[in-house]
């Protein structure tokens, strides 16, 4: 569906994207790239794409438990991008984790003798 109330100029347009918890959550995964220079460049935008996609789905649900004292069911908008920020900033830490996690689990399955 289309939306009713489209961008009339590319500052509405910029404004609608900067305030998205995606967007915010591609910073934070920037951010994380930039403190850690050490790694590849394909791991740096694997980070920020990572970052994105973890604030885009989670942050809506994050900010209402972040706000769960609030009496609106729409949590504030501002809260919204500062939750995709900093999901995005740990996004990729808890994703190598996982990953570090299932590494050790097929090497040395839990319950097999050592």
């Amino acid at each position: 569906m289309a939306d009713p109330n489209p961008p009339h100029s590319l500052w509405d347009l910029w404004q609608q994207v900067a305030s998205s918890p995606a967007a915010a959550g591609a910073v934070g995964g920037l951010v994380r790239s930039l403190v850690r220079p050490y790694q590849s460049w394909i791991r740096n935008v694997t980070s920020t794409v990572v970052g994105a996609l973890v604030a885009y789905y989670a942050a809506p649900t994050v900010a209402v438990l972040a706000d769960r004292y609030g009496t609106e069911a729409v949590p504030d908008p501002a809260l919204l991008t500062t939750v995709g920020f900093l999901l995005g900033l740990v996004a990729m830490s808890l994703c190598d984790a996982v990953i570090q996690r299932v590494q050790g689990w097929r090497e040395q399955p839990p319950g097999a003798p050592k």
